[in-house]
């Protein structure tokens, strides 16, 4: 038997236990029983359904309002920087005094 024949005779026997496969018993009322228990749940609460949406807001200002002070600190940094000389800001990172400064030029 080559291998397409082998292929063949795997299909088919896995064809026939799907068609011809013992079935598994199942309950005639799951799905009387899965409605009943659908309708059972409790409704959601009014307010915990209308603070969701608030609290969403509020994360979002917030969000916004960080966003905000992080550009604006950004730019005022960014502006004290190039306003300065490099070697100068180089040195204060460093805690150098003004004596070393000279021995880096």
């Amino acid at each position: 038997m080559d291998k397409k024949e082998l292929i063949e005779t795997e299909i088919i026997k896995t064809m026939d236990l799907l068609e011809y496969g013992e079935k598994l018993p199942h309950d005639s009322y799951f799905f009387s029983r899965l409605q009943e228990r659908m309708q059972e749940q409790p409704k959601k609460n009014i307010v915990i359904a209308s603070l969701r949406p608030i609290l969403l807001t509020c994360l979002l200002a917030l969000n916004i309002i960080t966003v905000l002070s992080y550009i604006s600190t950004a730019e005022s940094s960014e502006q004290i920087v190039t306003n300065q000389d490099p070697l100068t800001t180089f040195a204060s990172d460093f805690n150098l005094d003004q004596n070393n400064i000279f021995i880096i030029e």
